[in-house]
């Protein structure tokens, strides 16, 4: 369904310089508690397990080949809920090995979430890093429109770019030099809040998108009218 009004770039006061950064971490963290908060009766998941189940579903076959890192992820948002309940369905699936000991890696078959923001909230991030084996952080800034192709230690793994509930923060310039260094230096990623056809529209600016995939859709998270809408791209395609 197209929207009926067009969309509009306003201003959110805490995304300005000025504010300051006490009252951003207040924001921050009251937007976390809504990620992932259910509702009972109209919700049948939080919004961040509504993330992690899409993320299985759509990267069957190719889940366990990523770091998924996300940006903009101010004082943790959904990231490591969506970690627990991404990881807790892959062990589900997986294989167990001989052994059910950790390893450096975390349980058989898990992957790894990192946290990178403008402005990192590190006091947050490292009680949320705490309590999982598979959680990490940066600690310096990371600007998504700028980031470096060796921003993490790969190991092996691709990256997989996450955009929460952040996308609609940029207008559309500075989202299409999000999307062309995502394209330049990752290899997926996973984008809420803004509609698949804007999208679609930033993407029609870049010059080279071969080989990658492009998938959107829209989830129930709140019983009548909630929906989440996500729109997931794929260097290599799907399968």
């Amino acid at each position: 369904m197209e929207s009926i009004c067009p969309r509009l770039q306003l201003l959110e006061i805490n995304d300005q310089s000025w504010f300051p950064a006490y009252f951003r971490e207040k924001v921050q963290l009251c937007l976390t508690l809504v990620w992932t908060l259910r509702l009972p009766l109209i919700q049948t998941a939080s919004p961040a397990q509504l993330v992690a189940s899409v993320l299985s579903s759509q990267l069957p076959s190719k889940r366990t080949q990523y770091t998924y890192v996300d940006f903009c992820a101010g004082a943790g948002g959904p990231t490591p809920t969506i970690e627990q309940h991404f990881n807790e369905q892959l062990r589900s699936s997986a294989i167990k090995p001989d052994s059910g000991k950790r390893t450096s890696n975390g349980y058989h078959g898990a992957v790894d979430f990192i946290l990178t923001d403008l402005h990192p909230h590190l006091e947050a991030w490292k009680v949320a890093a705490a309590k999982s084996d598979n959680l990490g952080y940066i600690t310096e800034s990371v600007d998504a429109a700028n980031a470096p192709k060796d921003l993490i230690k790969k190991d092996g793994k691709k990256v997989f770019r996450l955009f929460n509930l952040a996308f609609h923060h940029f207008d559309d310039t500075l989202a299409q030099k999000i999307l062309r260094n995502s394209a330049e230096t990752a290899d997926g990623f996973g984008i809420r809040t803004r509609t698949a056809k804007e999208v679609n529209e930033l993407l029609s600016g870049l010059e080279d998108l071969e080989g990658w995939e492009l998938r959107d859709g829209k989830e129930l998270h709140t019983w009548p009218t909630g929906d989440m809408t996500w729109f997931i791209g794929v260097k290599g395609g799907f399968n």
